[in-house]
């Protein structure tokens, strides 16, 4: 059964070409280990945020 509570969302650019660095290389280190799974990619002229799953 899947929650609520395993989905996050983390924001990885603010306007255009303006990505954090820190959240990319966070998301790339949890999908090397398995560990997430991307379950939607969000755009607006403002943000490009993630919505993943934790995988346990």
């Amino acid at each position: 059964m899947i929650h609520a509570h395993q989905f996050k969302t983390v924001i990885i650019a603010r306007r255009a070409n303006q990505t954090d660095p820190e959240a990319l290389a966070q998301i790339k280190d949890l999908i090397r280990s398995n560990q997430i799974k991307i379950v939607d990619v969000k755009r607006s002229p403002e943000q490009i945020s993630i919505v993943y799953r934790i995988i346990s």
